[in-house]
């Protein structure tokens, strides 16, 4: 198998199930090829379950990012929290690159891309580009948006499927 046609053919994968057999969280392969060219995609957790989305698409209209950025801003264990849970991700991510794959995001000076941006492709820690990544996020490998969303009551765990 060539290097450009394992990036093309390894975009995603059915990450979480719910116990009812939706895929809910899709994970994403961390580079795509654009001809010869890769090209970083930062979004590691892909929201996959319909309802869900149209949830959180609702939730967000209401303008909770806002207001979970603030709520985060002002206390530090929760900021502490954000920023462990970009980390992790950033990991994650790059984990999932071999040393081949490792050598050819160096070679077209894309290292930074997918080792200082955090969830969302952000640079900014303190900010959410959107809910759903963080809620897919959340369900992969729980993280402080979407504990803070299933506190206030925004969102319900689904039951998932054994893994």
């Amino acid at each position: 198998m060539t290097r450009q046609r394992k990036f093309r053919d390894l975009r995603t994968e059915d990450f979480i199930v719910a116990e009812d057999g939706e895929v809910l969280v899709r994970r994403c392969y961390p580079v795509r090829m654009h001809g010869d060219r890769p090209t970083p995609f930062p979004t590691l957790y892909w929201l996959a379950g319909e309802a869900l989305v149209k949830h959180i698409s609702h939730v967000e209209r209401e303008g909770w990012i806002k207001r979970l950025e603030a709520e985060i801003a002002a206390d530090p264990e929760l900021t502490a929290a954000f920023r462990a849970d970009h980390a992790r991700y950033i990991e994650q991510r790059w984990a999932l690159l071999d040393e081949e794959d490792r050598a050819l995001v160096r070679r077209f000076d894309m290292e930074a891309d997918l080792r200082e941006r955090g969830i969302g492709g952000l640079l900014d820690f303190g900010k959410i580009k959107c809910l759903h990544l963080q809620y897919a996020h959340h369900l992969a490998d729980a993280n402080t948006v979407g504990r803070l969303l299933e506190e206030r009551g925004l969102l319900t765990r689904p039951k998932l499927a054994p893994s």
